[in-house]
């Protein structure tokens, strides 16, 4: 009986050194699940850098949101989707879109890690872009990696990182 409890316990520890060996790494080491405050405070950040987003992709003009968010007219890499609001501008006015509107939890809740005076936003959603009267509207998904800093004034949105499709989607963090 005891060789048995021994092979058992044997077999237990091997398994659970497997599992931790095949464990994912953490995409965010240091970073921690934000509290329910710093995840409102971080949304509402999120939401406040699509509104004027949105804006500028209606009239045109990029600069307002790089204005606001300086570090966005830097780093554009649109193959891999990072830093693309000119981009997204230019190609909304290509367009005779009236309106932008975004979900950012139709898919799922934002997901909020924090770490110092960083914070790293998860973004599941869905956008919606209105064509003239009478030619309806756009939907697509949107899957977007935000990272913000924490300014004297709030959270500020640092850089953006939009998966496209074909792309591999990192894990994102539980």
């Amino acid at each position: 009986m005891r060789a048995a409890a021994m092979g058992f316990f044997a077999a237990l520890l091997a398994g659970s050194l497997i599992s931790c060996a095949q464990a994912r790494p953490d995409p965010l080491p240091g970073y921690r699940p934000a509290s329910p405050s710093e995840r409102t405070a971080v949304v509402s950040a999120v939401l406040e850098y699509y509104a004027i987003r949105n804006r500028a992709a209606i009239t045109g003009d990029v600069a307002p949101l790089y204005s606001a968010y300086p570090s966005l007219a830097h780093g554009e890499d649109r193959s891999a989707g990072v830093n693309t609001e000119a981009f997204f501008v230019q190609r909304m006015r290509a367009q005779p879109v009236s309106r932008v509107s975004v979900d950012l939890e139709d898919r799922e809740p934002v997901k909020v890690f924090i770490k110092d005076t960083a914070a790293v936003a998860y973004v599941h959603g869905r956008e919606t872009w209105d064509l003239p009267p009478g030619t309806g509207q756009t939907v697509s998904e949107i899957i977007v990696r935000i990272a913000l800093h924490q300014g004297t004034s709030g959270w500020l949105v640092e850089r953006t990182d939009q998966f496209e499709l074909g792309e591999r989607i990192p894990p994102t963090p539980r």
